[in-house]
């Protein structure tokens, strides 16, 4: 059996610095803002699991493992037990409040212990690589707790653990169905959808005819931010990051490309980099351990990788597979080219590149144009 084990904080940033082991896991829990200390000692966190089923298998008792390791006072809901009904998806909780829903009554009891609770714990099995129908159903009521644009100030810093188990795969996919926040800008609105862009939010898609604005109906663009399951992370660069970006290139460039090149080419790649109206054009993908850049990748009209690198400390770690994979889900032709240097043509062949033509020289740059092609390369 498969176990993932995701700790986050609602809305804020988690400082884990306490620590259970559960069931051989090295789980690392935000109690920071979870226990309330006095002068006497530690008082008593108020604990809420909401378990995405009604039996207690496997799922449940390491939610319950975990709750006891905290200790506290824990309050436990099952799904659909305690809580039964789907969204109506009336939009009445977006235009009020959620005391408004339909269903309120039933769901009242859930969201006043969500509100007192210190930590939450939302557990659910994987049902066709996903969480629960009742498990989504049930967050489907609380869009409005966290909406990016109105979250509800009480679950601003609340600490949350998703759990959830598999006897085979589907538990990233499962934990992801419950950490998402999702944003939706109207489609005009360049702005708002920059800013969610710098934030680390990733575009999913267009909503035709969502939403009435001044008497006319309107497109949505719809963004979501997920706590990422991976231990290096890939967003999008803000313009800010762009010079901490380029000056890895730059490092791991001298380190493993430029003894392959004349000083003339070495020299062209550092033009290259000092070219502000060439790296203004580019559009960068970073991978993160923590806060520190690790890898780079940087796109060019109109699908043409201009630039890939990855710190030496963190070779063969899956980053750039990682950075390759992100940039993707942004294109919908799954086509790109690259002109790759001599080190780098066995990388681009693990990623489903093949060369198109034998190595070229040009301003004392070698490379070897390559192509990728979804289907063609059976990827």
């Amino acid at each position: 059996m498969g176990i993932a084990v995701t700790v986050l904080s609602c809305l804020g940033k988690l400082e884990a610095q306490s620590a259970v082991t559960m069931l051989g896991i090295g789980l690392a829990c935000g109690a920071s803002s979870c226990w309330k200390s006095s002068e006497k000692g530690l008082t008593i966190m108020k604990i809420v699991i909401i378990h995405g089923q009604n039996h207690e298998g496997s799922t449940c008792m390491v939610s319950r493992e975990l709750a006891h390791k905290m200790g506290g006072e824990i309050r436990e809901f099952f799904l659909p037990r305690d809580f039964d009904k789907p969204c109506l998806g009336c939009y009445t909780c977006f235009k009020t409040e959620l005391s408004s829903c339909p269903h309120y009554k039933e769901l009242e009891p859930l969201a006043a212990a969500m509100l007192e609770a210190d930590l939450l714990i939302l557990e659910s099995p994987v049902y066709v690589y996903h969480a629960t129908g009742q498990m989504m159903s049930f967050l489907d009521h609380f869009g409005t707790w966290w909406v990016v644009h109105r979250p509800r100030p009480e679950m601003n810093g609340k600490q949350a653990v998703a759990i959830c188990t598999a006897a085979s795969g589907g538990m990233k996919s499962t934990a992801k169905d419950i950490l998402r926040i999702y944003a939706e800008p109207f489609s005009y609105n360049a702005g708002s959808r920059r800013a969610l862009e710098k934030a680390g939010f990733a575009f999913e898609g267009i909503m035709k005819n969502n939403a009435v604005k001044n008497g006319k109906i309107v497109d949505m663009a719809l963004y979501s931010l997920t706590r990422s399951l991976e231990p290096y992370p890939v967003r999008r660069l803000s313009p800010e990051e762009i010079p901490a970006a380029l000056e890895l290139c730059w490092q791991v460039f001298l380190e493993f490309e430029a003894p392959e090149y004349p000083p003339e080419g070495v020299a062209a790649f550092r033009a290259s980099l000092d070219d502000r109206e060439r790296t203004r054009q580019l559009k960068f993908y970073g991978a993160f351990d923590g806060e520190k850049l690790v890898g780079v990748l940087c796109m060019r009209a109109p699908q043409h990788i201009g630039g890939f690198f990855v710190d030496a400390a963190y070779h063969r770690r899956g980053i750039g597979r990682h950075l390759f994979q992100a940039m993707r889900r942004d294109y919908g032709t799954q086509i790109f080219t690259v002109n790759s240097s001599p080190y780098a043509v066995e990388i681009y062949c693990r990623l489903g590149f093949v060369p198109m033509d034998t190595e070229r020289l040009t301003g004392g740059l070698r490379y070897t144009p390559m192509r990728f092609e979804q289907g063609e390369n059976g990827l």
